[in-house]
């Protein structure tokens, strides 16, 4: 017996599937066994029967071939056992004397696959969370382009395709925040994590935006060349979105958000696009590195965290990583997402200078609607799995929660807002683990 990697697992179904479809009058039983209540599937393909005829003897030659998968399932956590027997009869008949000699080889071959939670939970990592993570960086790249196409050309529509840039970038950084674990939360030279840098208002719901005022002003009139200022040195709460959101919506001098004053700005005091490039410098460095370690090297170890985290060889790999699986990790991190957006005043305090909060909001609700929802492989969605696991009303009630929640935030109070967020936040520390059967592991405490 062998086991098949998640990669080429969906090859291997193909195979399968592909070699039972080329038979007519499949058919199939189903029967639970054992303390394991172990759910086999037969299925048998009606005969493939070729035929040939000897011209000079007349001797005629029959090969029926029939091919039978068993497959075996415990739970959706348990690794499928499939085995595919081949059964390969050759008849030999002579029309002289109408005697028949028949003889039968059988070739049999079994393989392992993942389980249909460890292939659901490879589909949220390639389909949702790493596709966020790279959407993240083109975002940032997109708002470094932007920003030096308007520092060489100082117009109010280069300053507008800035602004709307940022948003769409602060937008694309709320489709990560729901996953701050990994390579977002690594610690950097300074030893805060990573993602402190990118959003300083998620580290304690505090406000940054007067001292990133202040730090603009103080660069502002500093005589020291902004090319020799070292930004990756500063304070988190001085750097990222925040800081570029100041800079782009705001006149420093009496933070009027009047287009033609923020303008004119930026073109009587040239120092201000260094700064602002160089603020978005920073955040590229930032978004370069978090994609680099999901996709490729993890913390130097040559691996991608991708890779890591799907083949458990984290705690093995790094001595500062917990051996918690995949869909505990995930779990987790949108757990603290959801109980964040309860006890912070999100709605309120956030993007404000660009008038962009409820589009955030937005943003991480559809993302987390997608992870839960989407799947390649038909019923192999994290609801469908709950709903497979006896827990249908616990997929509803959390799908109709995360509604409540768009809902909320498209016309609801900021109350309203954090009541829709907190129901989510009970739903990922107790329905969804309970429905999936796993641990949440050592780390996690429902503060409930």
């Amino acid at each position: 017996m062998f086991k098949i990697s998640r990669s080429t697992y969906s090859a291997m179904l193909i195979v399968l599937l592909s070699t039972l479809l080329s038979a007519c009058g499949a058919t199939s039983t189903t029967t639970v066994t054992g303390q394991e209540e172990v759910k086999t599937t037969i299925t048998t393909s009606d005969p493939v029967i070729q035929t040939t005829t000897d011209p000079d003897t007349g001797i005629i030659t029959e090969v029926s071939t029939i091919t039978t998968v068993e497959t075996d399932i415990v739970d959706i956590s348990t690794d499928i056992k499939v085995v595919t027997t081949i059964s390969v009869t050759t008849t030999i008949t002579d029309p002289s004397t109408n005697e028949s000699t028949s003889t039968t080889n059988s070739t049999t071959n079994t393989v392992t696959l993942a389980s249909e939670l460890d292939r659901a939970i490879e589909h949220m990592v390639d389909q949702t969370i790493v596709p966020a993570i790279d959407n993240l960086h083109v975002q940032v790249q997109a708002l470094n382009q932007q920003v030096t196409t308007f520092c060489t050309n100082k117009t109010l529509n280069n300053l507008t395709l800035s602004q709307t840039q940022w948003i769409a970038t602060h937008n694309s950084w709320y489709q990560v925040a729901p996953f701050l674990f990994g390579p977002l939360e690594v610690a950097n030279t300074l030893t805060v994590p990573a993602f402190w840098y990118l959003d300083s208002y998620r580290n304690n719901g505090r406000d940054y935006t007067g001292e990133v005022r202040s730090s603009l002003t103080g660069l502002l009139l500093s005589s020291t060349a902004v090319s020799l200022i070292n930004f990756s040195d500063m304070n988190y709460n001085l750097v990222g979105l925040l800081a570029l959101e100041v800079s782009l919506f705001e006149r420093s001098t009496d933070q009027s958000q009047a287009a033609t004053d923020i303008l004119n700005e930026f073109s009587n005091t040239p120092r201000k696009c260094d700064i602002l490039m160089a603020y978005n410098q920073e955040l590229l460095r930032q978004s370069t590195l978090i994609q680099q370690n999901w996709n490729s090297d993890y913390q130097q170890t040559g691996k991608s965290y991708r890779d890591l985290l799907l083949n458990n060889e984290l705690e093995d790999t790094l001595d500062n990583e917990s051996g918690d699986p995949a869909i505990s990790k995930i779990t987790v991190a949108v757990q603290e997402f959801y109980d964040y957006m309860n006890k912070r005043n999100v709605s309120t305090q956030v993007a404000l200078l660009s008038a962009s909060t409820k589009q955030a909001m937005l943003a991480a609700a559809n993302i987390t609607e997608t992870l839960f929802n989407e799947s390649i492989e038909q019923n192999m969605s994290i609801y469908a799995l709950m709903s497979k696991n006896g827990h249908e009303q616990d997929a509803q009630t959390l799908a109709n929660n995360i509604q409540t929640f768009i809902t909320a935030i498209n016309s609801g109070t900021d109350e309203e807002i954090k009541s829709a967020a907190a129901a989510i936040d009970g739903n990922l520390k107790r329905e969804l683990p309970d429905a999936l059967d796993v641990s949440l592991g050592l780390n996690f405490t429902d503060g409930d």
